[in-house]
């Protein structure tokens, strides 16, 4: 069954201004591996996400076969069963009380018999190579990696056609590789379906792969073949994609006068094609110097020559290396024959010993130096405080919002709140709600970012609404209800009320969206200076106060993807968003979990870095110093103050 996606164009939620993807058209046959790179927010996840149904399109469409994905606004019941998405850290979605239920959610839409249920799971984990006895066990009594291979097989149990796989070696054992390869080819070639797979992890996916197709800011900027791509690697270094290990070797190689007669796709490839090129004739190279370091034998060799001949045996050493992953390591006057270094290019793995992966395949210093700007960012990095967003938003031209001192959208914040809650109209609420509106123009932030925090508040004022309206009389000395009356003056009254608490947590989600972490950690310190003198603990308060602002867009991130991964697990495609009320342990159980993990890993990240709580200002140079604009919000901000407090009294 081919998939075909034609002029695809996904656009953020309730946003129009720059679409994720943009005229996205590929044709993916069936018993074909397809693997789709890309710099970080290039549209990769977004392109399997529309795959699978998971997010509505702009334009364009989906088709398995002759079955489009889509009918009007609503996924078609006839193909939502083609596709098995697995994500990033699949072992994160685990929920349930036994690995047996695991397996009965995710086969539950297809209303299978009970044997066959039982035929699907035994052959799943006889191809995960996970006992049977670990059926009854809870998911906390498993290793992570067993955990992850649980996540997969209940992925395959769906038995889906295409599948499709995001970052697959993302934080995985090495040891797992070979066996998430062996179950990848057993895909190929078949004529039901096929293989999409997002990653990074160029040495280990493009030996295996059919086509390659490289996404570039949302666009489709190649769709080539494994030898192409190696073949011409500056479509990978335009799209800020690191080069994969066999192509690195090929250019130092180039470099010293030594050409490879045909594209390597990898490590493995390139080692043959030396030793081919070896065993037919000897191969020279002209330079000034040459250092042949073999580590393994812990023996040196220098040699200064105005010509050296590389022989066989000096050559053999370079393809083994090759064949490990490794590269020719070149100076202006020095060939080394040496391993590649795997900590300061992301450590890309090969194809039969990759590393955990989770780390890009990223430029390495000497090319990225002789090719410009080409660099992948890692997706394995541990959680820790960001350096640099707190900065870049103080820093930032496009909002005023951002540029703002800390301690003055701090002020603006607590004297607009002050001001709401001193409301006893509904003139008075709508003279706030309208200051609330206009800050949030003058922000530039997503509407639907800040007023997404609001759904459930809303939801609260019509129940409470609803309760505080309705009004019960009874018979005397008897429970028999006598008369009910709804009161609209009741129920406005409340409704009034919980409208000025809506405002005032509308003003917070806009204050931490537009403060980062850093910066509110030294606006802080400023303000609260003088209480060092007392010796209270302002660092304390600080930190965990920059901490808190960290984990809140963190917590929203992953209420959409925990959504996402309930979504597609339940086959429920629902608004986006959206939860039935049946999927909420499968939704908020993962979620919990989930963030305890970010606080873990952060945990250890600052106890790894040796982080003390200290003030980031201890000199001059990190103090955030008021500007114009500030004085003029603080004067308009204590304007609006005097207003609402005139409304207020006067009603």
């Amino acid at each position: 069954m081919t998939l075909t996606v034609s002029q695809l164009t996904v656009y953020p939620a309730n946003r129009s201004d720059v679409p994720i993807l943009s005229d996205i058209s590929i044709v993916c046959a069936p018993g074909t591996l397809t693997l789709v790179v890309g710099q970080t927010g290039s549209g990769k996840s977004t392109l399997l996400h529309s795959i699978a149904g998971l997010i509505p399109l702009h334009s364009g469409t989906v088709q398995y076969g002759s079955e489009s994905l889509w009918k009007g606004k609503h996924v078609n019941d006839a193909v939502k069963f083609k596709s098995g998405l697995l994500f990033q850290y699949p072992e994160r979605q685990l929920f349930a009380e036994s690995i047996r239920k695991e397996f009965a959610y995710s086969l539950r839409p297809l209303r299978l018999t009970k044997q066959e249920q039982q035929a699907r799971i035994r052959e799943v984990m006889h191809e995960m190579r996970l006992p049977e006895r670990l059926l009854d066990s809870s998911f906390f009594a498993l290793s992570d990696g067993q955990k992850r291979k649980v996540a997969t097989a209940t992925t395959l149990a769906v038995k889906p056609d295409w599948l499709l796989l995001d970052e697959p070696t993302a934080g995985i054992d090495p040891r797992s590789i070979p066996l998430l390869l062996t179950m990848l080819e057993s895909r190929k070639g078949g004529s039901d379906g096929g293989v999409i797979v997002v990653s990074h992890d160029l040495d280990t996916f493009l030996p295996i792969a059919d086509r390659v197709l490289v996404l570039a800011k949302g666009k489709l900027a190649a769709d080539v073949s494994p030898e192409q791509l190696c073949a011409n690697p500056d479509i990978l270094l335009q799209a800020n994609v690191g080069l994969p290990s066999a192509v690195k070797l090929a250019q130092e190689l180039r470099e010293h006068e030594v050409f490879l007669q045909s594209a390597c796709v990898s490590p493995q490839a390139a080692a043959d094609e030396i030793i081919r090129q070896i065993q037919a004739s000897t191969m020279t190279v002209g330079i000034a110097t040459a250092t042949a370091d073999v580590s393994a034998g812990n023996t040196a060799h220098l040699a200064k020559t105005s010509a050296v001949t590389v022989t066989a045996a000096s050559a053999a050493h370079c393809a083994h290396y090759a064949a490990s992953g490794g590269a020719a390591s070149t100076t202006a006057h020095t060939a080394t024959c040496t391993p590649l270094d795997g900590t300061g290019a992301g450590a890309a793995a090969s194809a039969g010993t990759a590393t955990a992966a989770g780390t890009a395949n990223a430029v390495d210093t000497g090319t990225a130096r002789e090719i410009g700007a080409a660099r992948s960012v890692p997706d394995g990095e541990a959680p820790a405080l960001p350096q640099s967003a707190g900065t870049t938003l103080a820093n930032a031209a496009g909002s005023s919002a951002q540029r703002l001192h800390p301690i003055t959208k701090w002020l603006l914040y607590m004297m607009l709140s002050a001001g709401i809650l001193l409301q006893h109209s509904w003139a008075g609420v709508g003279a706030a709600a309208v200051i609330t509106l206009v800050c949030l123009i003058l922000s530039r932030e997503s509407v639907h970012t800040i007023l997404k925090p609001g759904k459930p508040l809303l939801i609260f004022i019509a129940i409470s609404a609803c309760i505080s309206g309705v009004t019960l009389s009874f018979q005397p000395d008897s429970l028999i209800p006598r008369a009910f009356e709804f009161s609209l003056v009741a129920a406005a009254q409340t409704v009034q009320k919980l409208s000025e608490i809506l405002l005032i947590m509308i003003l917070g989600v806009l204050f931490a969206a537009t403060t980062g972490p850093q910066v509110m950690q030294r606006g802080l310190e400023q303000a609260f200076s003088v209480l060092e003198r007392f010796k209270l603990p302002v660092s304390i308060f600080t930190f965990a106060t920059a901490l808190l602002l960290k984990f809140i867009p963190m917590f929203f991130h992953e209420m959409e993807k925990m959504s996402l991964i309930t979504r597609a697990r339940g086959k429920s495609y629902v608004k986006a968003g959206s939860i039935r009320m049946r999927d909420m342990p499968v939704f908020m159980i993962p979620l919990i979990l989930s963030m305890m993990k970010h606080a873990e890993d952060l945990a250890f990240a600052l106890e790894a870095r040796g982080y003390k709580l200290k003030r980031l200002i201890g000199d001059s140079s990190g103090k955030i110093v008021l500007q114009p604009l500030d004085k003029y919000c603080l004067a308009v901000g204590t304007a609006l103050l005097g207003a609402l407090i005139a409304i207020g009294s006067v009603a």
